[in-house]
């Protein structure tokens, strides 16, 4: 029986055979990845949003890349496909993707 995908990438992780940004290596670097007892905290780090235009993918759209606490790092990409609103939130889920508009909206400049 060959080991399971998840522990071949974390002890890859460990063992440092895998390249990762800045902003991966720190995150990973919080989520106590050795301790099977740990509990991730979600709350958001830091929070960088990009735009991308209509003669890239799906006609556009916004993406918004995150880091936690000690739960990883990640991004969401929100984009129209066939005329409908999309996002791609990594199984992330919908009470986060609300918590990355929050802290957005909690970190925006308003000009009125």
């Amino acid at each position: 029986m060959s080991e399971d995908p998840k522990k071949r990438i974390k002890k890859a992780i460990q063992a440092e055979r895998v390249e990762f940004t800045a902003r991966v290596r720190d995150a990973l670097s919080r989520m106590n990845l050795g301790d099977p007892n740990h509990v991730p905290d979600f709350t958001l780090r830091n929070v960088a949003v990009s735009f991308w235009g209509p003669n890239e993918r799906n006609g556009g759209g916004i993406g918004i890349d995150w880091t936690t606490e000690s739960a990883g790092c990640g991004r969401c990409d929100i984009y129209v496909q066939d005329g409908e609103l999309r996002c791609m939130n990594e199984a992330m889920g919908r009470e986060f993707v609300l918590g990355l508009f929050e802290y957005l909206l909690k970190e925006t400049r308003f000009d009125d």
